[in-house]
């Protein structure tokens, strides 16, 4: 076992070192009758809580009174300090007869008389837990839910412990890779006995790259799991005791859905890596076909590689900040079939243009535009601000019900357009308008929402405070000729609470947060405007059940009606939209 090793060696190193020299110390100082009882535990009591993998105690040396010591003259082996004119040799201090002689304590047990200081959920775990967590460093348990993230969730002797690779119904054997007063992190070992909804995963990189975390979760038992989700945060976080969740809308199709990709690009030019990132790390998995994808995108790849292997075109290096081709993009419209590829270089020279765009032309029919993006700064994040059309137009156009979107390489754009549309008609629907009605949409985004509500109310404000997605917004605006559609550029708990001052109010109130969800403020200005319905549209449920109990917690406003949706197939998101009601 990896720990084991590292204590034996820890000891060894650390034990012939110290044993060296305290006893050469003390037995100089004694006259070869050595007193020193230090040794290095070998056993789990040899670890304090605190730093459990680095930390081996020793036993304190045995501390001898002053009167028991030798003086220099009573040492053969010393000889007499000298006596400066005037000085004589201080007597030894007198044993103090009533003095009661306390007993060495070790570490450990000094630690467990100490009252603990104010130790909350995330910090390490105390001394006295220390003996449960190595002796059961490997932990055989049940996997009864899911994570945020897609990890196993067990228990194991009242401590909740979070399974990298566990799905509910597995019984497995997992190693702890850290631990915390009430929690603990492991990965999958061993599966003892498989859950009934676990399946073969499809994807042949499926375990080292990190686009997908439950693909070999059975796809109907992915959906039960993402409804009891919402339901279990609406209860546990939220406090709604009674409450009501539809049944989730999946998809027909749970493969091939996005509509965007972005790969990084690393490697060598003669065996360029292209893919996705693996799990929690920077380094690139090299993906052949990814099932998420359109089946084009392997073939656009596949030519990518040829390009740069025959063209001498290099991957760019963070490290060395050498190199030509960052990552590669291909944008597709699910209506019109429309494709768009885009390559993100370090600066403006790349080799061979033309020659790339008949390699990709010819092998795709579908595409339209072909850009190559400069992104001159160091970083492999993003994109830059200059495009250069290598083939064909500068955007492509998809449309989400009968609105149309004009797609740039830097657009914000759903990446499930089908599913996008089932999530924003159930919006609509839930927002009841008439056409007499104003509409606020905080963290609108490109305005997808907006356009859809635009279509039936009086007048609809958004409000968004990254610029380029506002700029999208007004685009979408006009070319859908919607014009009693205005998109306002700022946080939303800022501008939301000037146009309350300024006297506006609302019918309806659409939110559509990051995962983070609203802030305060931004709950304290919807409970004063009061609009008659709140449409919260979620992508995390912890985060809309703490934001909803806020909102019906003074009994103004009242949950109609719970919706979630599955818009991310093989992933552990969830969509949702909620209804409240003005009581």
């Amino acid at each position: 076992m990896k720990f084991e090793k590292k204590k034996d060696q820890a000891g060894s190193k650390t034990g012939n070192k110290t044993s060296s020299k305290t006893s050469s110390k003390t037995s100089s100082k004694t006259g070869g009758k050595t007193k020193n009882n230090a040794s290095f535990a070998k056993d789990k009591n040899a670890f304090s809580g605190d730093k459990l993998e680095k930390t081996v105690k020793t036993e304190r040396p045995v501390k001898m009174e002053r009167a028991e010591r030798p003086t220099r003259s009573e040492r053969p082996d010393k000889p007499a300090r000298a006596v400066k004119p005037g000085q004589t040799n201080r007597p030894a201090r007198p044993v103090n007869p009533n003095q009661v002689e306390k007993p060495v304590k070790s570490v450990k047990a000094a630690r467990a008389e100490k009252p603990a200081k104010g130790r909350d959920e995330d910090q390490d775990i105390s001394a006295d837990q220390a003996d449960v967590m190595i002796t059961n460093r490997f932990l055989e348990i049940e996997i009864v839910d899911i994570g945020d993230e897609g990890e196993g969730i067990g228990r194991s002797e009242g401590m909740t412990v979070f399974d990298e690779g566990g799905l509910p119904g597995d019984i497995v054997t997992c190693q702890i890779e850290t631990q915390k007063k009430s929690y603990a992190k492991a990965k999958l070992k061993k599966i003892i006995k498989p859950s009934a909804d676990r399946v073969v995963a499809p994807c042949s990189v499926y375990q080292s790259c990190g686009g997908c975390q439950i693909q070999d979760f059975d796809y109907n038992a992915q959906l039960k799991f993402k409804e009891n989700m919402v339901l279990n945060a609406l209860k546990r976080v939220g406090q709604f005791s009674d409450i009501e969740v539809k049944p989730i809308i999946g998809m027909k199709d749970s493969f091939r859905y996005r509509n965007k990709g972005l790969y990084p690009v690393q490697g060598s030019i003669s065996q360029p890596i292209i893919g996705f990132y693996k799990k929690n790390s920077h380094n690139v998995v090299d993906v052949r076909d990814c099932l998420l994808q359109d089946e084009k995108n392997t073939i656009i790849i596949e030519m990518i590689r040829k390009y740069m292997r025959d063209f001498k075109v290099a991957p760019y290096d963070q490290k060395s900040h050498e190199g030509t081709l960052k990552s590669v993009m291909i944008r597709k419209s699910e209506k019109t079939g429309e494709i768009m590829v885009v390559l993100i270089t370090s600066g403006r020279k790349l080799a061979m243009t033309k020659t790339l765009v008949n390699l990709l032309t010819n092998a795709v029919p579908g595409i339209v535009s072909i850009i190559q993006n400069v992104h001159a700064s160091h970083s492999i994040k993003g994109l830059g601000e200059e495009n250069k059309i290598l083939f064909g137009k500068a955007t492509i156009t998809d449309e989400i019900a009968d609105l149309k979107f004009e797609i740039s390489p830097q657009s914000f754009y759903q990446v499930n357009a089908k599913q996008t549309e089932v999530l924003f008609k159930k919006a609509m629907d839930f927002a009841q308008l008439t056409g007499e009605e104003t509409v606020y949409e905080l963290y609108s985004g490109t305005g997808t929402i907006s356009l859809f509500l635009a279509q039936k109310a009086k007048k609809v404000y958004g409000i968004e405070n990254v610029e380029e997605a506002v700029i999208n917004a007004r685009k979408n605006a006009e070319l859908n000729n919607l014009t009693n559609v205005e998109f306002i550029l700022g946080d939303a708990e800022t501008e939301f609470e000037k146009l309350y001052e300024q006297g506006h109010r609302a019918d309806v109130v659409v939110v559509d947060p990051p995962r983070s969800g609203c802030e305060g403020s931004v709950i304290e200005t919807i409970l004063k405007m009061a609009p008659e319905r709140i449409v919260y549209v979620s992508c995390k449920p912890s985060t809309l059940a703490r934001d909803m109990k806020l909102l019906c917690e003074n009994d103004l406003y009242k949950v109609a009606e719970v919706q979630p949706v599955d818009v991310f197939g093989h992933t552990a998101h969830v969509e949702c939209v909620v209804l409240m009601s003005r009581v």
